[in-house]
């Protein structure tokens, strides 16, 4: 899978971003790791992004807040809510507020490779 798409990752785990870069490396066009909501929404106003990928339990704002406001502020983004709490009401939430996809960890990249192809089929 090699894609023309940007991707934005969101979570607190320093591991966790690590192991997503590694896993984009030269699947993507662009890939941007960070560690907090307020510091990707700093970035989202000035860069758009064709996927955004956010943790649900982030400092600060929660994944599910952060992604409400990239929903707002970049509306053709889609949105992929990552949780190891998963439970139905959070994916109940998720789908409340647009969220495009839901994936519980540990999720296999194969998941992910889909659905980031999914998302590249219909949007080109």
């Amino acid at each position: 899978m090699t894609s023309n798409l940007k991707v934005l990752f969101v979570d607190d785990d320093v591991l966790m971003r690590r192991i997503m870069e590694l896993f984009l490396y030269g699947k993507v066009r662009a890939f941007l790791a960070l560690g907090s909501a307020e510091e990707a929404l700093e970035h989202l106003k000035a860069e758009s992004f064709d996927v955004v990928i956010s943790d649900y339990v982030l400092p600060g704002m929660s994944g599910l807040a952060f992604l409400e406001h990239v929903g707002r502020i970049r509306p053709e983004s889609m949105r992929i809510l990552v949780t190891g709490y998963g439970t139905r009401e959070i994916e109940q939430e998720a789908e409340g507020i647009g969220v495009h996809a839901y994936l519980s960890k540990p999720f296999q990249g194969e998941q992910l490779k889909g659905i980031l192809a999914q998302w590249e089929g219909v949007n080109r």
